[in-house]
């Protein structure tokens, strides 16, 4: 099933991508993007099931979160800057960068998380530890 424009920038902004993180993902220009998010053009089927691949993605780093969280209050670093996230965790994904910070969005949000600190660490026994140290997706 493609995607519609509006459900295209929905992904798009829950994931925290920006619309030229998105558009190298799409290994297009970012006007292109901007076409398909306008609605000028058809999402491509190939966007779309990308899109839902990053959806997935999403749900299993959230389930897996939530497991490993526990009942347990944490802080967890964010990793504001990508160039930072390569160097704590050796994963040099942007969608994974993108779909770590979304994931910890959602936790601050249902308040699972109690703090996010940069200077803190993922632990290594959490599943986003093991996802986070393969450069695939």
């Amino acid at each position: 099933m493609s995607l519609n424009n509006l459900e295209l920038r929905s992904t798009r902004v829950g994931l925290g991508l920006t619309v030229a993180e998105a558009s190298d993902l799409a290994k297009v220009k970012k006007r292109s993007f901007q076409y398909w998010e306008q609605g000028r053009y058809d999402v491509p089927d190939e966007v779309s099931s990308d899109y839902a691949l990053f959806s997935r993605l999403y749900d299993d780093l959230l389930t897996n979160m939530l497991k490993d969280i526990g009942s347990h209050k944490i802080s967890l670093p964010y990793f504001k800057e990508f160039d930072y996230f390569v160097e704590k965790t050796g994963c040099e994904l942007v969608i994974k960068w993108r779909l770590y910070q979304s994931v910890l969005n959602h936790l601050m949000l249902t308040t699972e998380l109690i703090a996010l600190d940069d200077k803190s660490q993922i632990p290594e026994n959490f599943w986003a530890y093991k996802w986070l140290k393969t450069n695939t997706i």
